[in-house]
């Protein structure tokens, strides 16, 4: 175990009147790093909401997560944002972690609007506890699901944001928007292809945990994916609609709000929440997946 973790090394700063804190929690130094911390604090909108940010560099084993939030954090309203120091010894390129960091800021900041994070926290708990009377792998599943239905939204908003501050082009036209509907709609008949195939095998224990598992893999994947379109194509239909408006709804009213967007063009919507009309659509998947139990 790194000694910093029991001994970090803190640095203050005062930038434009909030504080900025800085904890170390290892032995290397990451001065690179954190000049791109203050340089996203100085400059980003986001960043400029909080009179107080703390950035927390310390190790995480999933090699996959840059930076994260907790929801205890939020909860007792800590604007705090973790970056993984493992990753940070790897990647040193200043555009990448000024993208990954304002990833993070934008949960921060879209918690701070509308207790979303909190939300989906709670209805997640109050799920557990609903399904504990379920079997083990029903419950696990309807988890998965809801929280995918739910992140498809927060980390859509972050993705995308983070997209937009890494440079990268984001064209709002028609064959783009044709482009990436039509990616989207192969993408998601993968999702539904596993899970199609978990209920299918549902009473099946060994195979169902092996499908269970994969299932939990591309779902995470698509969280980012499927909600980086959402975010985008109702941007793209409804030009009355910002990107900050989108940070005010909750996960259900961006679902449907993309659904009115594919109703005003005529097209299937990629996903929907309840009305049925998507290739994903979490009332009717659920519906399934209850009558695979009963059998």
């Amino acid at each position: 175990m790194d000694w910093r973790s029991w001994f970090p090394q803190k640095e203050k700063y005062d930038i434009d009147g909030r504080e900025v804190l800085v904890i170390n929690k290892t032995s290397t130094d990451f001065s690179q790093l954190r000049d791109v911390i203050l340089l996203v604090c100085k400059t980003e909108k986001m960043a400029q909401h909080f009179p107080k940010l703390t950035f927390v560099i310390k190790p995480h084993e999933n090699l996959d997560i840059f930076g994260w939030t907790m929801a205890g954090d939020l909860i007792e309203h800590k604007a705090i944002i973790y970056l993984n120091s493992i990753i940070a010894q790897k990647k040193e390129e200043k555009n990448y972690w000024r993208s990954n960091i304002a990833h993070e800021l934008t949960h921060l900041f879209h918690d701070s609007q509308t207790h979303v994070i909190q939300h989906n926290f709670n209805t997640v708990q109050r799920l557990l506890t609903a399904t504990s009377k379920y079997k083990y792998d029903d419950a696990i599943v309807r988890e998965l699901l809801l929280g995918f239905t739910r992140k498809i939204f927060t980390e859509g908003v972050a993705f995308y944001y983070e997209t937009y501050t890494a440079g990268e082009t984001i064209s709002f036209n028609k064959a783009s928007f044709e482009k990436n509907y039509d990616y989207s709609q192969k993408r998601i008949k993968i999702v539904m292809l596993g899970i199609s195939a978990v209920i299918e095998n549902y009473h099946h224990k060994k195979a169902a945990r092996e499908l269970i598992a994969a299932l939990k893999k591309q779902l995470h994947i698509e969280q980012y994916i499927a909600g980086f379109y959402l975010v985008y194509a109702i941007l793209y239909v409804d030009h009355n609609t910002t990107f900050e408006d989108i940070l005010l709804l909750q996960p259900f009213e961006f679902i449907k709000k993309y659904e009115q967007c594919m109703n005003l063009k005529g097209l299937q919507p990629v996903i929907s929440a309840t009305s049925g009309d998507g290739i994903f659509d979490y009332k009717k998947v659920l519906a399934t997946l209850t009558a695979a139990a009963k059998k």
